[in-house]
């Protein structure tokens, strides 16, 4: 995968893939980009969140108990990121923008 940033330089990641993803769960991840909070609510409680980097490196990693959370990523880099969210049934991957 080739990364074109707004300066025109660019970059190639190798391709991540997630099987056993499971598109029936309702999922919303807003806001989309963000400057500070992600907000994820679901109907299935999440076993752990990690935003990965488009080098495949896990930056962060966030424990959740509740069906509804707000993650800070105030802290990273602004760019794109792989939220990665585990469920006990399975996995779902969404693009995040970091501003």
């Amino acid at each position: 995968m080739k990364q074109v940033d707004f300066d025109g330089q660019s970059e190639t990641f190798p391709l991540i893939f997630v099987s056993g993803v499971n598109r029936q769960a309702s999922l919303s991840v807003y806001p989309n980009p963000t400057k500070r909070f992600i907000n994820i609510n679901t109907a299935l409680p999440i076993l752990q969140a990690s935003l990965i980097d488009p080098s495949g490196r896990v930056t962060r990693k966030f424990n959740l108990s509740e069906f509804s959370k707000a993650i800070d990523i105030s802290e990273v880099e602004s760019g794109s990121y792989l939220l990665f969210l585990e469920f006990e049934s399975h996995n779902e991957l969404v693009r995040i923008v970091k501003n």
